[in-house]
Parts: C-alpha cells; structure tokens; sequence
C-alpha cells in the first residue's frame, strides 16, 4: 500500500510542477492549449462496451465461478422483465452499499471514456444497472442494487473520470509513461482500455498533452496515514486499534464560477484500515455539485454561492472479535442542495482563510446499522430512505494551522421488516428493508492539521458518531462511537 501511494504522489504531482521535459521547455500547466480535447462521442461503441461489461462478467461468473446465480436462461430473462419480480436482497453491506455503486460507475465510465458528457453518460448507468438486473442474473432483479449502482454509480464514475485526468500526461515516454497510463487505468479501467486501443496510451504530443486545467480547476490533494483507535459502546462494547490510508481531494472552485459543468467542483476522500480483522474499505465519500450560482460579486472578499449537489457516502468498520460493530452509514442514492460562505485568500499573503458549507439532502436509498440482525440473513444492517443535514467548515490561520469540522444528522426510515417480509422460496430470500422503524445519526469529525513543512503537516482527528434507533418490533437502542486518528498528512 505504501509502494502504491509513493507511485501515485510521484504520478499526479509531476504535471502541478514545473519539470524539465525533453520535449518541451515550459510545463505551460495553466495554458489552455495544452489541454487535450475531450475525444469524438461514440454513443454506440460506448453501448458496446458497457453492455461488454455485463457480457464479460456474466460469463466469468458462469464459466469460471460456475455460480448458481449465473445459470441465466430465458425463461429467467423474461421472469426478470416483469416489475412484480422485483425484491429487495440481503447482500452484505460492502457489495450492496459499494460494490455495486462501483460497477455502475463502469458503466458510466464507458460513455464518458468515449466523449459523451456528464448527462450523456449517466443513462448508460441506469441502462446497465437495468441490463444486468434483467440478464445478468437468474436471481428475481433487486431494487437496492438498481438504485445504488444507477446514481451512485454516477458519482463515482465522473470522480474516478476526473481524477485519472490529473494523472494522464501525453508528453511522457518510457517507463514513466507506462506508469501514468497504468495507474490512470486503475483509476478509470473503461478509459484505459480505450486509450490503449486508440493508441492514446503511447502517442506523445508536444502540445495538448495535459487533461486537467489546474488555472480554471484549482487542487487541493492530500495523503495521510498514521495510527486510528475505535471504541464503541452500545449492547456490546468493543474496541480495536488500526492503521490507517486517507486519500482526500478538493476539485475546483467553492464558490461556482461562470460556465460551470457538473463536478466542476466535488470533494472526495476514502479511507484504507489494516488490523483487527478488518474490512479494508472503511469510507468513500463524495460531494459533487451538479449545477451552480454566484449569489455575490466574484471580486469581492467575502463570497456566498448555492448549489445543487449530489452525496455518496460508505462507511463500514466491522466487529472486532465478539464486539459490536461500530457503524455503518451510507447514502448510495442522494441529492439536495448546498450553501457556501467564505473568505477569499488573497494570492501571496499568509493570511486567514474561512470557509463554510450547509447542505440538506434527501436521501433515496441509503443503509444504517441494525442490533438485530436475522439469524438466516447476512445482513447487519437496514436499508432504507431518509433526509440529512451537513455543515462542512474550514479555518485555516496563517497558513500553519488548518481546523476542518464536518458534522453531519441524518434520519432514515425502514418500512418493509422481516416480520412483513415476502418470501420467496426459489431463491431463498426475504424481500425486505430490514428492522422497521426510524433511525438518528449525528456524526461530528474535527480535524486539526499542524503544518511542519511545504508539504507536510501533523493531523490530529476524530469522529464521534451517535446512533439512535427505534424499532417497530424491538426494543429501541442507543449506541455510541468514538475514533481518534493521528497521522502525517502530505499535500500536494
């Protein structure tokens, strides 16, 4: 892990500095004509492709993994059509709540791999998610995984997009270019594929050689690592000690800026544990704004905007031993709007920076922790819809001491229990959302950043999150947990 984020550092930070190129004397990093242009649309190889990827992945499963859910034939295929079919699954929370989001977001990567826009591209999520549902499996289409893997499969498709962007760099040669080409296919699998096969991944050009314009799109990308504590306490108490990897990334502008695209501006981080028997993903989180307003003047050292955004959020820690499981949250599916308050910094001086965000969404499908999880289902948790409530701010003094809280209310609700479950006996499942009731979440995590040198900084944080729940069929539950990381942050 630590071999891979020094490649990535070595990577995404070349192109923001200036270097020595044999090729050309000047990174000219803020002309615009050394941006690439976006490739000709290819709508029908685009459909080609992500219906390729159902293909492909139907017959591994059937082929290789000889998977029961794989024996696709098309009395299964024309059961599957039918909307009275439709169930909910009982998935474990990492394939429900990130995996499939993450097949939605190739999907969505083949179109925009092939120079369709943000709204050209996000139907080829739907229409795959859909596909798949229908003839991907001969299990009955599950509702959660269409809806996670069409919109959030949107979020990270256009974040991933962007970010194999700032890796990608046409002037390189050698072995360092073969690196910025495999890491950027890493990123973003359906536009590497497509560059190797337009010959995109070897052709090197003087001019138009760079994917990002870090003038108009400002970066702010940082990794951390370091020690991280969890303690919960609830109808079990548990603790564990963990390493830990953050990657965060603040793309574009707060404020929006004239002829903006969806995800000009977007904030991003995922989180990496190791230890205590572990899932290795513990957070993916993504806000991205879909459209935009100025509300004051853009010369103005106070400004204000508001926004239209999208929200993507996963965070899972599993039990340690025979303790309880600390959290789990997720909005997969949801949207609302966003308020932005700061002070500008003026370029060259050390001085303050204040900056403040409030954001209220509705959420269409999103998951929280259950304290009675079924004996015959592997799910820990409930799905369900709801709203929430964020406040993102930023201090930051002197450029040597930043203080970033983010704090967070949600409330979803789950309707269809376990005790009102459908049951279908052809595939063994109960068509349900979980325990019903209501649950309250609030999540406060403060963050203290030390700077020690130009790209170096001491980061002291910590989540406490608080959990009530009250069930239809239970007794109602109260639980707490509290985190502490301490890390080194490196930024770019």
């Amino acid at each position: 892990m630590k071999s891979w984020l020094a490649l990535l550092f070595l990577n995404i930070s070349l192109p923001l500095c200036a270097q020595d190129d044999s090729l050309h004397v000047n990174t000219c990093q803020t002309d615009s004509a050394c941006i690439a242009p976006e490739p000709k649309p290819r709508p029908w190889l685009a459909l080609a492709e992500a219906e390729g990827i159902n293909l492909s992945l139907l017959a591994f499963d059937h082929y290789v993994l000889d998977a029961s859910y794989a024996q696709v034939t098309m009395n299964t295929v024309t059961r599957n059509a039918k909307l009275g079919e439709w169930f909910w699954d009982s998935d474990y929370a990492y394939t429900n709540l990130f995996e499939h989001p993450y097949h939605g977001a190739l999907y969505y990567n083949s179109a925009r791999s092939n120079g369709l826009s943000f709204w050209q591209s996000a139907p080829f999520a739907v229409g795959g998610s859909l596909l798949w549902e229908i003839a991907g499996e001969c299990e009955l289409p599950s509702v959660n995984d269409f809806v996670a893997t069409s919109v959030g499969g949107v979020a990270i498709g256009e974040v991933t997009h962007r970010l194999s962007s700032l890796v990608l760099n046409d002037r390189r040669r050698g072995f360092s270019r073969f690196l910025t080409e495999f890491i950027a296919t890493a990123i973003d699998p359906p536009r590497g594929v497509n560059r190797l096969f337009r010959g995109d991944a070897w052709r090197v050009h003087r001019n138009h050689y760079l994917y990002h314009d870090y003038k108009r799109l400002p970066i702010d990308l940082n990794f951390s690592s370091g020690w991280r504590h969890v303690n919960t306490s609830g109808l079990k108490k548990s603790s564990m000690n963990t390493s830990f990897f953050d990657f965060s990334i603040r793309y574009g502008n707060a404020i929006p800026q004239k002829k903006e695209k969806p995800y000009d501006y977007f904030l991003a981080d995922a989180r990496v544990v190791v230890g205590a028997h572990q899932n290795m993903l513990n957070r993916a989180d993504i806000i991205g704004r879909l459209k935009g307003w100025q509300l004051t003047d853009s010369a103005s050292t106070w400004q204000a905007g508001f926004g239209l955004y999208q929200f993507f959020g996963y965070h899972y820690t599993n039990r340690n031993h025979d303790g309880e499981t600390p959290y789990i949250l997720s909005e997969a599916a949801s949207l609302g709007t966003g308020f932005t308050f700061c002070k500008r910094l003026p370029k060259g001086k050390s001085s303050s920076r204040f900056e403040a965000t409030l954001f209220a969404s509705g959420i269409g499908m999103g998951g929280s922790l259950t304290d009675y999880e079924a004996a015959d289902h592997t799910r820990n948790y409930n799905l369900g819809s709801g709203f929430s409530t964020k406040m993102l701010s930023l201090v930051e003094v002197a450029r040597r001491v930043r203080l970033d809280v983010r704090a967070e209310y949600m409330r979803m609700f789950t309707w269809k229990s376990y005790e009102e479950a459908h049951y279908k006996p052809e595939i063994y499942k109960n068509s349900t959302q979980g325990d019903a009731g209501c649950t309250w979440m609030t999540v406060v995590t403060p963050t203290l950043g030390i700077r020690l040198s130009e790209h170096y900084w001491l980061s002291v944080a910590g989540d406490y999150l608080l959990r009530h729940t009250r069930y239809k069929y239970h007794p109602a539950t109260e639980s707490s947990t509290r985190e502490l990381r301490l890390g080194l942050r490196y930024q770019l």
